[in-house]
């Protein structure tokens, strides 16, 4: 993002200015002037939430991925972003890890699965709600994979 104030313009991260929930990392005075987007290689990209309801719900869980297959058939590049279901929406940096440079199978996207359901409760704790959320964001990430799976 490019962010403006009287004290000039600066570029950063989207990720580096997710501060907390209803918090950003802005410092006073600054505004949001653009958003610059890198157009992303991706043989798979998609993002699926779930909500109360189909439409206009808030979201209870949400899942963005960017995966890239190279010409041998393994993933070489993976982006994994989970939201609503921790303080902020964040990468997955060992779900992602998890999954570089190997074939895309069922046993792989299983083992990711549970690689960020994992990741999630290092970040958040144990709460109440993780007996809903566990299983609903890894199958959520495997109806996600079904298209690199079928051309596997």
């Amino acid at each position: 993002m490019e962010l403006a104030s009287a004290a000039g313009n600066r570029t950063v991260s989207l990720g580096d200015t997710l501060a907390g929930p209803n918090r950003s990392a802005l410092a006073e005075g600054e505004l949001i002037v653009r958003f610059i987007l890198t157009p992303q290689k991706a043989r798979l990209a998609d993002f699926q939430k779930i909500g109360r309801r189909k439409d206009l719900a808030i979201s209870r869980v949400s899942l963005a991925a960017l995966l890239d297959v190279d010409a041998a058939g393994n993933i070489s590049a993976a982006k994994v972003v989970l939201g609503a279901c921790m303080p902020t929406t964040r990468r997955m940096p060992k779900t992602e890890a998890c999954l570089v440079g190997k074939k895309p199978s069922w046993p792989l996207f299983r083992e990711a699965a549970a690689a960020m359901a994992a990741e999630m409760i290092e970040i958040t704790g144990r709460r109440k709600s993780i007996a809903y959320k566990e299983p609903a964001i890894q199958g959520l990430f495997l109806r996600m994979m079904i298209p690199l799976v079928k051309e596997a």
